[in-house]
């Protein structure tokens, strides 16, 4: 009978117990090597490679599961034994996360201890032969893959290829051997252990769980990355408040920085920049950063996140006091599988470690138009800067006329505008094709811009189909309950609640407009129905006058108009008084000699200049009691929001700062900015005169409309106040001249 030739190493203190084992197992044929504490162990480990090791979990010297770390950490195949003290259930957990195989409760029988050896040497050889089957299959695998490479690319090609599938290896090896090691412990003992105490089970299955998350998660990620670098991940982009996504997510990390002792902090500016992004892909891409950032900061530092807004982007900066990053790798970063070595804790970069993260994150800002930089130095921290483009459309096909170009984006700028507006998740505007009788989706806002290309409708199908053959509108509060219509199988959304309306030219349908799902919860009302039809009326009146028109400007100009209906219906103050609120801004603008090009800013201006109210709780803006102050802040905020809604139509940009400054007081104490004097706009200080008048002059749920003499009265007593007394003089002036029969009411 051969005997075998395995090397064990013993490590424990108590000499007595160690005598016996070694005299047993050389009796077998073994070779022992004895450790009496944990630096021994180490160097034995090193100098002779055991094929089995069994360590005491109390060995002096060096704590017997930091060794235990150590020796997974050079080697994950040699089994280790573990042994622990009978009542030390908690170490024994302890071990089996750090990497043994086994663990021992001492004292045992000797005899018992000698098969439970054998049998994790035989483990032991199974595995190292499964580890060195894979290798040998993973690099035939590899130099085939080489060799077809070698067919196609360069050499510098080859080389670079080459380096990914290695650090591919490599993470497969590291990343997934991990948690399957664990999953196979803990199985194998739950599988063929008495274990019987309920919270050690619990414990067991917990590893197993976390394993396979991981497992998960690496997949996930990867898949993930495969997709933006070939750029099919659905992209749902709606306009973002980014300074609230990035307070979320900052609150949401500020557990795991207060846990390693880091102060986390968010600089934002003032009012409220928006994107038009992908909220979740954006909260993935701050989610990465910032997780790097605490990381890689020693307890007591501090990561900033910095947010930045300029004309046409925004900028988020994620600052850290950490380690740096190495000049020779600020290069190879963002390339994926890459991982830097962390002086301080011995640990790699990027999400979980698997050298994805910060892959993702630049591909999520290229999927935006936008990118990511990066400063660093060695110990003293980093900065990466992400710049995203506050508004991206998709590319136009460049054989299109200059007309169809023009419509097309209107098109999308107007649904955008709808979208936003009504709170709803998407929208939609599907235009009929004469020819084929077919609906097909012109501009849509919530929805994957490429999925929605290849759809079409015929007439009669769906609702939006039967909408179009009917020409009646469809308001659909819960689909599930709606004799009608069952639920369609969309994979753009789900949908939930609905409206869908018809769009008419001299009575013919050229089209449909859809709006699903308002974003607070409630199904659509009537009142939404009709603010639905209103932007209906927008569209069929654009189309109209395009067709007529060189430019599509003429388009807008006769548009805006019926946008003043949308306050009228959300905001109860009469579309009326809209029309009168432009005649005396207009008419008080002539009066004070203000140029031609001007005025026509200041009538848009004062047709749009309260948009943004729409986006505001109707109880908040009725409420007869005293607002909150969160309340009072929301209420403020409002004209950078109607700023924010009307960006997309560029020919407004001359009434932006209007409408952005007409709450500023003459005496500096307004909102948003606490502009002064003269250095708010002039078409701001005659805004601001006509809104309090006419507002002065309409009845609230809390008081009475003041008459023409004490609305006047309120105004010169605020003069040079509150407003311009020069523009109050004007304004009194253009009363008495101008609308004899508005002061006689």
């Amino acid at each position: 009978m051969k005997m075998p030739t395995e090397r064990i190493l013993i490590a424990d203190h108590d000499e007595s117990f160690c005598a016996s084992l070694k005299t047993l197992l050389q009796s077998q044929g073994y070779r022992v090597l004895l450790a009496s504490d944990g630096f021994s162990a180490l160097e034995a480990f090193e100098r002779e490679f055991p094929d089995l090791i069994c360590l005491n979990a109390r060995i002096p010297g060096q704590d017997g599961l930091e060794v235990l770390a150590q020796l997974r950490n050079q080697n994950r195949f040699i089994p280790i034994l573990m042994l622990v003290d009978l009542e030390s259930e908690k170490q024994a957990i302890e071990a089996l996360r750090k990497g043994a195989d086994h663990y021992i409760k001492k004292p045992i029988p000797l005899q018992g201890l000698e098969e439970i050896i054998k049998k994790f040497l035989e483990l032991g050889k199974v595995k190292i032969e499964n580890i060195r089957l894979q290798e040998n299959l993973g690099g035939k695998i590899e130099e085939l893959a080489k060799a077809n490479l070698r067919l196609r690319e360069t050499n510098a090609k080859l080389e670079e290829v080459s380096q990914v599938r290695t650090r591919l290896i490599s993470l497969i090896h590291h990343e997934f051997n991990t948690p399957l090691t664990a999953i196979i412990g803990a199985a194998e003992l739950l599988l063929h252990d008495d274990v019987k105490d309920p919270q050690q089970v619990r414990e067991f299955l917990e590893m197993i769980h976390q394993g396979g998350k991981s497992i998960q998660s690496l997949i996930e990620d990867y898949n993930y990355l495969q997709q933006l670098e070939a750029q099919k991940a659905t992209i749902l982009s709606k306009t973002v408040d980014m300074g609230r996504l990035i307070y979320e997510v900052v609150s949401t990390l500020g557990v795991l920085a207060d846990q390693k002792g880091i102060q986390l902090g968010f600089n934002r500016p003032s009012g409220i920049p928006f994107a038009f992004v992908d909220e979740d892909m954006i909260a993935k891409l701050l989610e990465i950063l910032i997780k790097n950032a605490i990381q890689y900061t020693p307890s007591g530092g501090q990561v900033q996140v910095v947010l930045r807004e300029e004309p046409r982007q925004i900028w988020i900066d994620v600052i850290d006091t950490g380690v740096g990053i190495p000049a020779k790798s600020l290069d190879s970063i963002f390339e994926k599988f890459y991982r830097t070595e962390s002086k301080w804790s011995g640990s790699t970069s990027s999400s979980s470690g698997k050298g994805l993260g910060l892959a993702i994150a630049k591909q999520i800002a290229k999927a935006h138009g936008g990118d990511i930089q990066v400063e660093s130095e060695e110990g003293k921290g980093s900065k990466f800067s992400v710049n995203i483009p506050k508004e991206r459309f998709p590319e136009i096909e460049s054989k299109k006329t200059e007309l169809e170009l023009e419509l097309k984006d209107m098109f999308r700028r107007l649904i955008r505008m709808v979208t936003d507006i009504l709170g709803v998740k998407s929208s939609s505007l599907m235009l009929l094709d004469e020819q084929s009788q077919e609906l097909f989706i012109e501009a849509a806002h919530g929805l994957d811009d490429k999925a929605i290309q290849n759809i079409k409708v015929s007439l009669g199908d769906r609702i939006s189909g039967w909408v179009a053959a009917h020409g009646e509108p469809v308001l659909i509060s819960d689909i599930e309950k709606d004799p009608r219509f069952r639920k369609e199988n969309n994979p753009l959304h789900e949908i939930g609640s609905l409206m869908s309306i018809p769009l008419k030219l001299e009575d013919k349908v050229i089209g449909v407009l859809n709006l699903t799902d308002p974003e607070a919860g409630k199904p659509f009302t009537e009142e939404d129905l009709k603010l639905c039809f209103i932007f209906g009326q927008i569209i069929t009146t654009v189309i109209s006058i395009g067709k007529r028109y060189k430019s599509i400007r003429e388009s807008f100009i006769h548009a805006v108009t019926a946008l003043g209906g949308i306050i009228e219906v959300k905001k109860d103050i009469g579309y009326s008084r809209l029309r009168q609120i432009a005649r005396y801004a207009v008419a008080l603008a002539y009066k004070l000699g203000v140029p031609e090009e001007q005025v026509k800013a200041i009538r848009w201006a004062s047709m749009l200049y309260d948009l943004g109210l729409t986006k505001i709780d109707e109880f908040i803006l009725k409420k007869p009691d005293k607002l909150t102050s969160d309340e009072y802040e929301l209420v403020r905020q409002h004209p950078l929001i109607t700023s924010e809604i009307l960006r997309p139509l560029a020919f407004l940009s001359s009434s932006d700062e209007i409408i952005r400054y007409h709450h500023e007081r003459y005496d500096g104490t307004g909102y948003p900015y606490g502009l002064k004097g003269e250095a708010i706009p002039l078409g701001a200080r005659i805004l601001a005169v006509v809104d309090a008048y006419t507002s002065m002059r309409s009845p609230k749920t809390y008081r009475a409309a003041f008459s023409p003499r004490e609305a006047i009265e309120e105004l010169k007593r605020n003069s040079n106040t509150q407003f311009d007394g020069n523009v109050v003089e004007a304004f009194l002036q253009v009363l008495k001249e101008s609308f004899q029969d508005d002061l006689a009411l």
